[in-house]
């Protein structure tokens, strides 16, 4: 894995790091939760983040939208980099 868990913050519910669940109480309709996971990068590459609706009550009907996932490019830095700093 290219990431170390740090910490994280969630604004409604709870969130166990070990296992990646995060559990919300009823969820009103339109309504933004947010869960931040601050990690320490191990290695260069890409890393595919998924996430999914594991379950919910009453059932989700539209399954279609229960899990997404987002591609993160991690590459290495270079002077030319912003806030590069020689030492």
């Amino acid at each position: 894995m290219g990431f170390q868990y740090i910490s994280h913050t969630v604004d409604v519910g709870l969130y166990d790091p070990d296992s990646g669940v995060w559990l919300l109480p009823e969820v009103e309709k339109e309504a933004i939760y947010t869960l931040k996971i601050n990690v320490r990068v191990l290695q260069k590459g890409t890393f595919l983040n998924t996430v999914a609706l594991v379950s919910s009550q009453p059932e989700d009907v539209n399954r279609a939208n229960g899990i997404t996932s987002v591609s993160v490019g991690v590459s290495g830095r270079s002077s030319e980099t912003c806030g590069y700093v020689f030492n």
